[in-house]
């Protein structure tokens, strides 16, 4: 099967979509013929997956005209779901409208589809594949005894990445807790303030490839998520294979991949709450195991094969359904 995916982004950083599609792309390896694609005007793929409903909409439109019956799937993305731009309110619709098939990447998601789409709406959980490097270091890391906290994100605004600069500040001076932000820069004003606030408890130490960021979540004490807002962060997904422990901000992608009952929530921007979790990740070993069991007991809804059978169940529905 010949199957085109759409990412309209350049590539210039590895944008949580960008990495949605480059896993698509070797989850389907073997099986189909694909290609990536930042916009689709013709060719003859069989079926077009398109990444983000607003921002693929000039490619779902000219598939929609131009393949008419074919298969094309609508992957959901954050910012389709979670506060987007009102005014983009009339390409989301047509591109839904459009979709043979709409694909949200976990259960919160699913449920924000207006009810009209609601038929042909597939959850597919993102999975995540680990290193070697990251595995070896996560099975002889125990994190009680761990005294680092890490996050892992890109430098914008939406990741509120001082969030965890101030709440670390407001630990006591007994806490021996220390944490580093890790991620590149999309934001120079925004690097200029992380650079500044930098201290003996927090830093932001710039892009690191992936293998070396994800040992540092290996002998993690914990992985923090600070987002305002996320569709579905495979950070996630990969602090929980590695089983480590998680503090994350409670919006929907959290909240869909994690549960709304995780213990490890707090509200996006609350300060004092984040800071409070920490304290008690630093004192209390029991909640470091209760979190770290949590990551184990969630590991499994993130295996690769997992997510190739669901796409694969998807692919072959008929197309009339």
């Amino acid at each position: 099967m010949r199957i085109d995916i759409v990412l309209p982004i350049a590539k210039v950083a590895a944008t949580g979509n960008r990495t949605t599609a480059e896993r698509l792309r070797r989850l389907f390896a073997g099986l189909h013929e694909t290609r990536l694609r930042r916009r689709w005007t013709h060719g003859r793929a069989e079926v077009l997956i398109a990444l983000h409903a607003v921002r693929s909409g000039a490619s779902i439109e000219a598939w929609a005209r131009r393949r008419k019956g074919a298969r094309l799937v609508v992957v959901l993305t954050g910012t389709d779901i979670y506060g987007g731009d009102p005014r983009q309110a009339v390409v989301l619709e047509r591109s839904l409208a459009s979709a043979w098939r709409i694909v949200a990447l976990q259960e919160d998601a699913a449920a924000r589809v207006p009810r009209r789409h609601a038929a042909r709406v597939r959850v597919i959980v993102q999975s995540a594949q680990l290193p070697r490097c990251a595995r070896l270091v996560a099975a002889s890391s125990a994190p009680e005894i761990a005294g680092g906290i890490v996050a892992l994100s890109h430098l914008r605004e939406v990741k509120d990445p001082l969030l965890l600069a101030r709440a670390m500040q407001r630990l006591p001076t007994d806490v021996a807790l220390s944490a580093v932000h890790i991620g590149a820069s999309l934001d120079a004003e925004l690097a200029r303030a992380c650079a500044e606030r930098a201290s003996e408890r927090w830093r932001w130490i710039g892009e690191r490839p992936r293998c070396v960021a994800l040992r540092r979540v290996a002998r993690a004490r914990a992985l923090v998520l600070t987002s305002r807002s996320e569709g579905g962060p495979s950070v996630l997904a990969e602090a929980a294979l590695l089983g480590r422990p998680i503090l994350a901000s409670r919006t929907g992608g959290a909240t869909g991949m994690l549960g709304p009952d995780h213990p490890g929530l707090f509200e996006p921007g609350d300060e004092q709450h984040l800071a409070s979790l920490l304290e008690r990740l630093a004192r209390d070993e029991h909640f470091v195991r209760e979190l770290a069991d949590r990551s184990r007991a969630l590991a499994a809804r993130f295996a690769p094969e997992r997510e190739l059978a669901a796409w694969r169940a998807l692919l072959a529905e008929p197309t009339e359904s």
